[in-house]
């Protein structure tokens, strides 16, 4: 089977942090990223939302524990999380 030209796309190194999430919004950790895999940390106890700096319950994206979130963007700092209940955490993989 002839697929034609294909171009598999890398990234360079990988890198995680974990970060506590605050009850308001909270800006994740300053790294520089091709992309970022963003996991609510299984053993958390409420939903964390992820968005801009206006991140809310109503606009954010919904991580409930052990759900992962990808995302190309050039910072993850760019990303901001507010949790339902305090000291739930996210776990972040990016790529450079």
């Amino acid at each position: 089977i002839n697929i034609g030209d294909v171009e598999i796309l890398g990234h360079g190194a990988v890198s995680q942090f974990t970060t506590n999430i605050a009850t308001s919004a909270t800006a994740l950790d300053d790294h520089d990223c091709k992309h970022a895999d963003i996991m609510a940390k299984p053993d958390n106890t409420g939903i964390i939302y992820i968005g801009g700096s206006s991140v809310g319950i109503t606009t954010g994206i919904a991580l409930y524990p052990g759900d992962v979130y990808s995302v190309d963007i050039t910072n993850t700092s760019l990303l901001y999380g507010l949790a339902v209940n305090a000291n739930d955490d996210l776990q972040v993989v990016f790529y450079t």
